[in-house]
């Protein structure tokens, strides 16, 4: 049998989800599930097909659940580096608010998916990530 997918384009987007097979998943099955009829018959789908079609599906998505300056914010994020991990801190200093508006923002992002808390480390700060459904959008 062909798989949907090809094997390179799952092993390029693993990375991205950080091990978080049923973001993965979903997200394998959302590209397929918009590209079905699109690609050519009998060929799985590459990663230079899935990728796209993601970025536009959940861009969309992103645009319509968060208000522009969420966005904004998420957008500074990954100019800044969408592979790094912040803190509370360095995130106050992209998006110079306060030590609150931070801790806001980071919550409704938690809540909508875009970024996940990692467990704390000692007395160090906490540290957080955007999800690979947020980097697939901005990388």
């Amino acid at each position: 049998p062909i798989p949907p997918v090809t094997h390179a384009a799952v092993a390029a987007l693993y990375p991205l989800f950080r091990g978080d097979l049923r973001s993965l998943l979903a997200a394998l099955d959302d590209g397929a599930r918009l590209l079905v009829g699109v690609t050519k018959h009998g060929a799985s789908i590459g990663l230079d097909e899935l990728r796209p079609a993601l970025r536009q599906r959940y861009d969309a998505t992103l645009r319509a659940r968060l208000d522009p300056r969420r966005h904004a914010q998420l957008e500074a994020w990954a100019r800044s580096g969408a592979a790094r991990q912040q803190t509370q801190q360095s995130l106050r200093s992209i998006w110079k608010v306060t030590q609150g508006a931070v801790s806001n923002a980071l919550a409704d992002f938690e809540r909508q998916g875009y970024v996940l808390s990692l467990p704390r480390e000692g007395k160090s700060p906490r540290r957080y990530v955007l999800t690979g459904i947020c980097r697939l959008i901005f990388e």
